[in-house]
């Protein structure tokens, strides 16, 4: 009865181990964002639902920082992202693009609160997700 009872706990143990999701959770570098100059970066923190995306945009013979954060979602299969608020630091825009500010700001507080959702496929510390938008590679930082 004692053999019985501890192989039952040792398989409901792997059952559990098998059946739970995987994480997104950790440091990530993100490649494939659509649209961006050569040489940008992106590097997304997510932790426990939350995230926060910076963004490095080489323009103008700058590195233009954004700032995103917000909220998401992974059941195993899908992954959806939804903005809190885009920040853009002034302070790394270079003269000539000042006068276009107003416009970037407008087009940010647009961003706020929309989502995106996407199919995952997980292949150890890499995951590709095919948003409607474009596909985006994270690759695990260590």
């Amino acid at each position: 009865m004692r053999t019985l009872a501890l192989t039952s706990v040792a398989l409901l143990a792997l059952f559990a181990v098998g059946c739970s999701k995987p994480s997104l959770d950790g440091k990530w570098n993100v490649t494939g964002t659509q649209g961006l100059p050569p040489g940008s970066t992106t590097v997304m923190d997510m932790n426990g639902g939350n995230f926060t995306s910076d963004l490095t945009v080489n323009q103008m013979g700058s590195a233009i920082k954004i700032k995103a954060t917000g909220t998401y979602t992974f059941d195993g299969k899908q992954l959806t992202l939804t903005n809190k608020d885009i920040v853009l630091d002034e302070s790394t825009l270079p003269a000539a693009a000042k006068p276009f500010l107003p416009q970037a700001k407008a087009q940010f507080e647009k961003e706020k609160g929309k989502s995106t959702t996407g199919e995952v496929k997980i292949e150890g510390d890499t995951v590709s997700v095919a948003f409607k938008e474009g596909p985006l590679t994270l690759t695990k930082v260590k």
